[in-house]
């Protein structure tokens, strides 16, 4: 089975508490999915994704990330 591996660009009240949770109980439940990145330019945000994602790269913003992440997603949730 193929894991998509996906990023998050903007990690606010919708990511935080709806799209993230539900990504990590699909990974936990199917394992067919992993969130391996987040941008976001809000530092204490930045912080919330880190603890909820510890093995995601954080960026401080989408264009470092889409970089640094080149060629490596299946999918960005915006």
């Amino acid at each position: 089975m193929k894991v998509l591996r996906g990023a998050v660009i903007g990690y606010g009240f919708i990511s935080g508490k709806g799209h993230v949770p539900a990504y990590i109980e699909r990974s936990k439940t199917k394992g067919d999915v992993e969130i391996v990145a987040v941008a976001d330019i809000c530092e204490a945000r930045r912080i919330e994704a880190k603890k909820a994602l510890p093995t995601a790269r954080i960026y401080t913003d989408y264009i470092d990330l889409l970089k640094g992440e080149a060629g490596q997603l299946d999918f960005v949730d915006i």
